[in-house]
């Protein structure tokens, strides 16, 4: 993978690789005055076959996680409500087991409740741990070095 920051900058200029998935939104001019990120450029998740990076202002550094940190990934959801309301607030995260044996919490930060960016993520983590597996097993695809294919 290239650098992250290589990551943004292809992923706004375009297009991008196919097996990439770019999540973005417009910085909302009001919210942005407040925040004190207006002039900067819009959020973007971009989640590559190897990492998934995010740029959510120039105050914030780069997000990047790599798939191959993964040991084991579940995905969570969490749904509140208040007692007088008809509407239902829902939180959604992914709890990572990392190959260290760590175990952090990934959720984007400017695309909290999009359940599209935690499933393409969840994705990924399951292509990185099933191949883990495969290769600790032994199978090793045809043409590859250390031997022949299962």
């Amino acid at each position: 993978m290239t650098s992250p920051q290589e990551v943004i900058e292809a992923a706004r200029r375009g297009p991008v690789p196919a097996g990439w998935r770019v999540f973005t939104k417009r910085r909302g001019k009001v919210g942005a005055f407040f925040r004190g990120t207006s002039g900067q450029p819009d959020p973007i998740l971009v989640i590559t076959p190897e990492a998934a990076v995010e740029y959510a202002s120039d105050r914030v550094p780069l997000s990047e996680f790599h798939f191959a940190w993964v040991a084991y990934a579940t995905l969570q959801m969490k749904a509140s409500s208040s007692s007088d309301s008809t509407s239902v607030r829902i939180r959604f995260w992914v709890d990572v087991r990392l190959t260290d044996g760590r175990t952090v919490q990934w959720k984007s930060a400017t695309f909290p409740a999009r359940i599209e960016v935690v499933q393409c993520f969840v994705e990924n983590c399951a292509v990185h741990v099933f191949w883990r597996r495969l290769l600790a097993d032994g199978y090793r695809p045809p043409g590859a070095p250390g031997g022949p294919a299962r």
